[in-house]
């Protein structure tokens, strides 16, 4: 997916209209990604990215992977799951599931249907979102943005309607920071005494508590709109924040500190042409240069995924011994790491995750009984035998109409 260029214009008009105000009031510890930047570069995980890309050698999922847990979802004729744009979230005792256009349903952790958490709608306890939501185990509350209203509706994990939580401005992203707070996200930035913030932690009744200002952006509608909607990803500590717009992976925790992560330079493989200007150069060559980087981090481990000359990879980066290689043999019909565990699917890293720990996969039945029956199968000898002969056992038990199967890794 070409981040640079996801226009979604129902969805910027109403930011374009209403998120443009300024707060009335000074509020406490607002603070500057810039001057964060600056303190922790220094001690920063960097990676020149033209330097590395090299490194390569061959990786199987048993290097990086505790194991595996295949959770069949079941099919009821009330919560069928297609195939767009769907989130998988496992919190607490459940699984959480969205689809674009349809309300979160609650699967528990062997896959029987629960409830649906609200539904699609515009009235009261009602909402139309774009498959953002976030479940807090803490809390037990879901929560979930509503993207007619630009706010975030609050839900008990049994279903109940809560609240609707109110920040300043109209929001299009946010996640729930742990200690009853959020850091919330809006497309256009505001003003506050001459200085500019697109992003503000809040209470959860959306009072601000402070903001994270950020040099003022210049807005070029005159080529048509680019949504640079961030990427929030659970990590094994916080979240962790991806703008697109520059080489630094930020980390968000409960105590509203805004911190660099992890930072790396592309050089000579950063693309030099503005796709908002000639579009069509920028389509012709982009596969010669690094795009849609992002940096997904486990306990021991970061993954920085990345598309590269038509192809998309997967490097590594260990926290312990500072090595850092391109995997070298990554399954490219399936876009993962061979499975050598059980001898199911391959697996990459993505950003649906529990606590940096616990990876997902959503993958359709049709797919698990194609590769079942010899397409794409991988003819790598399984590690755990007993574990293959299961994988096996739970394919067999799934027709073309079944729902998903989510693949849930433990990464070390």
């Amino acid at each position: 997916m070409n981040r640079f260029f996801l226009s979604r214009l129902m969805f910027v008009i109403p930011l374009l209209m209403i998120s443009c105000g300024s707060p009335k009031s000074k509020q406490p510890s607002d603070i500057s990604s810039q001057d964060s930047l600056r303190m922790e570069q220094a001690v920063l995980p960097f990676l020149d990215l033209a330097d590395l890309i090299s490194k390569k050698r061959d990786v199987l999922l048993s290097e990086l992977a505790v194991r595996i847990t295949y959770i069949p979802l079941e099919t009821p004729r009330s919560f069928m799951i297609g195939e767009k744009n769907v989130h998988v979230k496992p919190c607490g005792e459940y699984i959480f599931v969205s689809e674009h256009g349809k309300p979160v349903g609650a699967f528990d952790r062997t896959g029987k249907f629960i409830r649906k958490i609200g539904n699609i709608g515009k009235g009261p306890g009602e909402y139309n979102f774009d498959f953002i939501f976030w479940p807090d185990e803490a809390s037990r509350q879901v929560y979930i943005w509503n993207a007619d209203k630009g706010t975030i509706m609050a839900y008990s994990f049994e279903g109940a309607f809560l609240k609707d939580i109110k920040p300043e401005f109209r929001l299009g992203n946010f996640v729930p920071v742990g200690n009853g707070l959020f850091l919330s996200w809006t497309f256009m930035q505001a003003d506050f005494e001459g200085k500019f913030y697109r992003m503000v932690f809040h209470d959860n009744i959306g009072k601000t508590t402070s903001r994270i200002f950020e040099p003022k952006k210049k807005y070029d509608f005159s080529h048509g709109i680019s949504i640079m909607t961030p990427l929030l990803t659970r990590a094994p500590e916080g979240w962790l924040y991806n703008s697109w717009e520059n080489d630094t992976i930020f980390r968000i925790k409960a105590d509203s500190s805004f911190t660099p992560a992890f930072s790396w330079k592309s050089g000579k493989l950063r693309i030099p042409i503005d796709g908002m200007k000639d579009y069509s150069r920028f389509l012709r060559e982009k596969d010669n240069y690094l795009m849609d980087l992002n940096a997904i981090e486990s306990p021991s481990k970061w993954f920085i995924r990345y598309d590269y000359q038509g192809r998309n990879n997967l490097a590594v980066y260990d926290k312990r011994s500072a090595e850092f290689f391109v995997v070298a043999n990554a399954d490219t019909a399936q876009r993962g790491i061979i499975n050598d565990i059980d001898g199911g699917p391959s697996f990459f890293p993505s950003w649906d995750n529990e606590n940096g720990r616990y990876f997902v996969r959503l993958i359709n039945a049709i797919d698990l009984l194609d590769y079942q029956n010899g397409k794409a199968k991988n003819t790598i000898e399984p590690k755990d035998p007993a574990a293959a002969r299961k994988f096996r056992e739970m394919v067999a038990t799934l027709t073309d109409n079944s729902n998903p199967v989510v693949m849930l890794v433990e990464l070390k």
